[in-house]
């Protein structure tokens, strides 16, 4: 009799089923037909019931899809339509000249992202580097090292060089004294190709102070932290850092430091070159130098101030398919059934270090922490197919239950550390799938990373990764999630570290756990 029931009301829901129309020239108003569209997406999940289709008209929508304990909704594109849904909100052309070819502004919201024309403007950094120069995913051309450091292998562990805990002085990157496999620096040593001879000059002939700034610090082997920089005089080569409120339990001293590291600046005193940003979170003042010539007062500028285009929470048996997200990632919390699929997420999230919030991610988005990541996480039977993800400063999280990611492209994936290298670029929890699916150009120490035990990784092409912290693999399955875990018939090439790993269990421990084919 309840099966019955059950299927009575499925058939009635199909039965009453609708398709709601929404248009950027819409009217929430209106009654949501194709000829009385409605202007908002919030309209239309607030009036739509299960079973029902949201249509979305060509054009730009500045709004989420937000949804709590929904079930049975589709979110679709209208056939040939270009959808997208914008995280930025555009600036007010109220751009006044400031010096050396940058302009400023005085607006009332926070933002931590700048966009012209859909196209990310670079937070002012010292050295440069951008993806078009290839830098930013270089160490050596993009980023400096340190003096000296803490070396626990010798003796009780020993400092070396002048940089200790708070203090970091610049150095240049030197080409290891021996050849051979060394786990951390392993392309330095076995690849012929790599040069040490383009480098950024040093920190002291910038003649700058960049007091005030923050370091993105990659000084832990594959744990990186960005920090105020507290003191630092024009032409000096060194500065030091705040050391106050470090996070995770490897902040301390002796993993703070290693032989190898390396760091960048950004800050308002880095703003050097076209195309760069700065904002002034006390005095609410935003900083952009455009192309040469050109005024930012006739152009397209918009700034971030949403962290999602997709946040849904505690739903089932939802579809998202055919839309462009632009500087709005996706967030599924607790939910069933979830599809997204056919969709391009360009820029979906950044940290905001400009705002000076400076906590490391987590997959599970921390209602008190800032810096938010796009991820899935608990629920089950989600899926991710046919996306693209591109230009990602934050690791991609797929941690619910069976989760499937099948036939998607990862690309551009955090070139400012924000996260311990355990996290991995893109993640997939317990007994999720992911397979056909490329990663390239990352630079968290892992690329692809199994989270969790019974995940099955297969048919992946993952190449150019790992590029920005030390340590590390291209798929790697940490030491107790390996239970169940099969990695089999994976294209890894062209990487800064290992291939595939399998996290060492410690001595005297042996039992069957993961295994790897082809």
């Amino acid at each position: 009799m309840k099966k019955c029931a059950v299927l009575f009301l499925s058939l009635v829901c199909s039965i009453n089923a609708e398709t709601l129309y929404v248009s950027t020239e819409g009217n929430d108003s209106f009654s949501g037909t194709k000829v009385e569209p409605l202007r908002s997406i919030a309209r239309a999940v607030m009036i739509a019931n299960s079973g029902d289709t949201i249509l979305l008209e060509q054009g730009r929508y500045r709004e989420e899809i937000r949804l709590s304990k929904k079930d049975d909704l589709s979110f679709i594109a209208s056939e040939g339509a270009e959808v997208v849904i914008d995280g930025s909100n555009k600036l007010p052309n109220k751009w006044q000249p400031w010096k050396q070819g940058i302009w400023k502004q005085s607006i009332d919201a926070d933002i931590w992202q700048l966009f012209v024309d859909d196209k990310m403007v670079y937070v002012a950094r010292w050295p440069n580097a951008t993806f078009e120069d290839g830098k930013i995913w270089r160490m050596m051309e993009g980023c400096r090292s340190a003096d000296g450091g803490f070396d626990k292998h010798v003796g009780n562990g020993e400092w070396f060089g002048n940089t200790r805990f708070g203090v970091l002085y610049d150095d240049k990157f030197y080409k290891p004294e021996t050849t051979g496999f060394r786990e951390g620096d392993s392309r330095y040593l076995v690849d012929p190709s790599i040069s040490f001879d383009n480098q950024p000059a040093s920190l002291a002939s910038t003649g700058k102070s960049f007091k005030g700034g923050y370091a993105v610090l990659n000084i832990g082997h594959w744990l990186t932290w960005t920090r105020p920089i507290t003191s630092h005089e024009a032409g000096a080569d060194h500065f030091t850092y705040c050391t106050n409120n470090f996070f995770a339990r490897y902040a301390q001293f002796e993993n703070i430091k290693h032989q190898f590291s390396s760091y960048h600046i950004i800050g308002l005193e880095a703003l050097d070159q076209e195309n760069e940003w700065w904002f002034d979170k006390e005095a609410k003042t935003v900083y952009y130098k455009p192309p040469y010539g050109m005024n930012p007062n006739k152009m397209n500028i918009s700034g971030r101030v949403r962290d999602f285009g997709i946040d849904v929470s505690k739903c089932s048996d939802i579809t998202i398919k055919d839309i462009k997200f632009v500087g709005a990632g996706f967030w599924v919390l607790d939910s069933k059934r979830v599809l997204v699929e056919d969709c391009v997420f360009d820029y979906p999230a950044a940290p905001k270090f400009i705002l000076g919030e400076l906590d490391w991610y987590e997959i599970s988005n921390p209602f008190k922490q800032a810096n938010k990541m796009s991820s899935f996480f608990r629920g089950s039977e989600n899926r991710f197919i046919n996306n693209i993800v591109r230009y990602s400063n934050a690791p991609v999280g797929f941690d619910s239950e069976g989760m499937l990611v099948d036939n998607c492209l990862f690309t551009d994936i955090e070139w400012q550390l924000n996260s311990n290298g355990g996290s991995g670029s893109v993640m997939i929890g317990r007994n999720g799938t992911m397979r056909r699916t490329t990663l390239t150009r990352a630079g968290n120490s892992e690329g692809i990373r199994a989270i969790d035990k019974g995940a099955l990784l297969e048919l992946n092409h993952i190449y150019d990764v790992s590029n920005l912290q030390h340590d590390g693999s291209a798929i790697n399955v940490g030491t107790t999630k390996q239970r169940g875990t099969r990695v089999s018939h994976n294209w890894v090439h062209d990487t800064n570290r290992q291939g595939v790993r399998f996290d060492y269990h410690g001595t005297g421990i042996y039992r069957e756990d993961g295994k790897i084919h082809g």
